[in-house]
């Protein structure tokens, strides 16, 4: 097992490349956040995304994927004081917490959006915990799956050709590409990266599932995305990420801190919206 001399992160969390040195690619990409034009940037996303804003009532300007937490709390905030109006789209996990619930709740309250929250089958999403869990070691793979095939399917249904997510995870902690690389959305890295490889056919047969139990496992056809002309862009590519700066922003809509400390974390802020991340 290799560390990294800096973050002491192994190797092997979120696929990090090591360099003679043995510093990590994200140490070494979350050093160039400290030389970037934020301000810039910043100022291209907006031009960026107020090329896509409705023209008329057709559509909504956007869609915003949301668990509920303080970066989703920041996402929302910040299209509503650019005076968009961002449809809000939640895979719901079954795990949420009684804070996560008034979090998911408050989000769309407090802000006065729309919000489409999709409750998946509980006894199907039973049986794909235990063989997400002995076919990758990751009881969660559902809630991958849902968080990066749903927003789409809803995106090709109501012709909203903009998805806005917030840091590119692969990006900011492992290093996986540049800042200077602003990488997008592909379904490339969706089968390899965010679903591990696997897809909803792994799944049909085992424990009785069928693929009309998994309807919304299916990502669209390349045919229905281009005709759509549906876009993935990460905001962390254009805005400083902060997630101390997020949840100030956040507390002042409403957001709620976790009541009680974590096992294994000070920070009570961080996924409270599922009751297995932090104990």
């Amino acid at each position: 097992m290799i560390y990294c001399s800096r973050c002491t992160y192994p190797i092997v969390a979120v696929n990090l490349a090591m360099g003679d040195e043995q510093v990590c690619s994200g140490c070494i990409v979350s050093d160039e956040k400290l030389n970037i034009d934020w301000e810039s940037r910043e100022k291209k996303f907006k031009d960026l995304i107020m090329s896509y804003k409705s023209k008329g009532n057709e559509t909504y300007d956007c869609m915003i994927p949301v668990s509920g937490g303080k970066d989703s709390h920041f996402q929302a905030w910040y299209f509503k004081e650019l005076g968009l109006n961002p449809l809000l789209f939640t895979y719901y996990t079954h795990n949420y917490s009684e804070t996560g619930e008034a979090n998911l709740t408050n989000i769309r309250e407090s802000l006065g959006l729309d919000h489409y929250v999709f409750y998946p089958n509980k006894h199907v999403i039973k049986k794909m915990n235990k063989i997400g869990f002995n076919m990758t070691g990751d009881m969660s793979w559902h809630f991958h799956c849902g968080v990066w095939t749903l927003p789409f399917q809803f995106a090709v249904k109501f012709n909203i050709p903009l998805l806005i997510y917030g840091e590119h995870g692969f990006l900011d902690l492992a290093g996986q590409y540049s800042h200077d690389d602003f990488p997008e959305f592909t379904k490339r890295q969706r089968n390899e990266d965010m679903m591990r490889g696997f897809s909803e056919d792994d799944f049909i047969g085992k424990e009785g599932l069928t693929e009309k139990d998994l309807l919304w496992a299916r990502y669209p056809s390349d045919e229905d995305i281009e005709r759509v002309g549906v876009r993935g862009l990460f905001m962390g590519n254009y805005i400083y990420w902060d997630a101390n700066k997020h949840l100030k922003i956040a507390k002042q809509i409403g957001f709620k801190e976790n009541p009680e400390p974590y096992e294994r974390t000070y920070r009570r802020f961080s996924n409270v919206d599922d009751i297995h991340e932090n104990g």
